[in-house]
């Protein structure tokens, strides 16, 4: 769930939150479950892909795909149902267009994963104080964001 080392965590690239930057884009990183694989186990990738434990992370992908529909979600609204398509056509289930080196450190690393109760705007200014609010930052504090009831303790903490 938590980014580190610069490089987004599985969630972010499951939810859309990562998009490959220039550096990420030269290693080859896809999009959909193939940056997973670079990301946990670059070994699989490139001349790896076609390895026993690659090929098993595919079917993996593939099986539970098929067996949760995760291609789709289908959202009701009062008398009127759509379905969405969630896997894009230029997702890939694996990473072998990808080299066989580690994820490369990006812009994850001042990805906001904690919280404080006020921030200093380009003026100088002190804005949130006792708003009974927080804001994100990548600025280590004492709330991070995935910890449960972290917004609420922090919000609580800065009420008017």
């Amino acid at each position: 769930m938590v980014p580190f080392g610069g490089r987004p965590s599985p969630h972010n690239i499951i939810t859309g939150q990562w998009r490959p930057s220039k550096d990420e884009m030269a290693a080859g990183i896809p999009m959909g479950y193939g940056a997973i694989m670079k990301l946990t186990d670059s070994g699989n990738c490139g001349k790896g892909s076609r390895s026993p434990n690659a090929l098993r992370m595919v079917g993996v992908w593939k099986a539970m795909s098929a067996l949760f529909t995760l291609d789709k979600v289908t959202v009701t609204e009062g008398s009127r149902t759509e379905t969405y398509n969630t896997i894009k056509a230029a997702e890939k289930p694996d990473c072998s267009g990808s080299d066989e080196g580690p994820f490369p450190k990006g812009i994850f690393g001042k990805f906001p994963i904690y919280l404080v109760p006020t921030y200093k705007d380009e003026g100088g200014k002190v804005v949130g104080a006792k708003s009974g609010r927080c804001f994100a930052t990548s600025v280590p504090s004492k709330e991070l964001v995935y910890v449960k009831d972290a917004y609420r303790r922090c919000a609580i903490a800065n009420k008017p």
